[in-house]
């Protein structure tokens, strides 16, 4: 990474994506903090020349909340909350001394290390899924018996398909709930990592 010790809000989210191009920290890591502190900062009015510095983070966040809040879990909000106050701290730590900087990350949980995405054959993730799923599905999660579910195959890019079971009589209020939890679960956005 260069050398400059410049603190804008544009220079910040370069930081990220070439933290993710040289190998600073592992690339998805990288993208997932970059896009994440991208998508609070377009909340904040003229972000790109705001001194990250000088930055109010719980005022930057709370905008970020108003704005997209009624989109998010709280989880999703906390792990927003998460990534932005730890991708400001590193961004500012490198900014303050870019020679000697290192990212300081915590090291994954073995509980955290067995929920990150791997590739694993259906016949494993079926396994994992008779060791580790409750027998019982709780109650308000049962569909009637008298409500049929269709799966339908969704193609999603490069040959991947997502299957989703709805049922028959899918209510407009469904869709919504689901394309909003769908849109919780992306890593790309207007400001683009990549």
């Amino acid at each position: 990474m260069s050398n400059t010790s410049n603190t804008s809000g544009a220079d910040f989210i370069e930081f990220w994506k070439r933290a993710s191009e040289k190998g600073e920290l592992k690339s998805s890591t990288a993208r997932t903090i970059g896009t994440s502190c991208a998508q609070v900062l377009q909340c904040t009015e003229s972000w790109e020349t705001l001194d990250m510095r000088a930055l109010n983070l719980d005022d930057a966040f709370r905008r970020f909340v108003n704005k997209r809040g009624k989109d998010l879990k709280s989880a999703s909000l906390a792990s927003y909350k998460n990534r932005f106050k730890n991708g400001i701290s590193m961004f500012l730590d490198y900014a303050n001394d870019p020679s000697s900087w290192k990212p300081q990350l915590k090291s994954r949980t073995p509980s955290q290390e067995r929920k990150k995405t791997q590739s694993i054959s259906n016949e494993e993730l079926i396994n994992y899924a008779q060791l580790n799923l409750p027998t019982t599905i709780p109650e308000q999660f049962r569909l009637s018996s008298s409500t049929p579910l269709i799966e339908y195959p969704f193609p999603l890019r490069d040959g991947q398909l997502a299957y989703l079971k709805l049922p028959t009589d899918l209510k407009v209020s469904e869709v919504k709930r689901l394309t909003t939890y769908l849109n919780s679960l992306t890593i790309d956005s207007t400001l683009s990592i990549n």
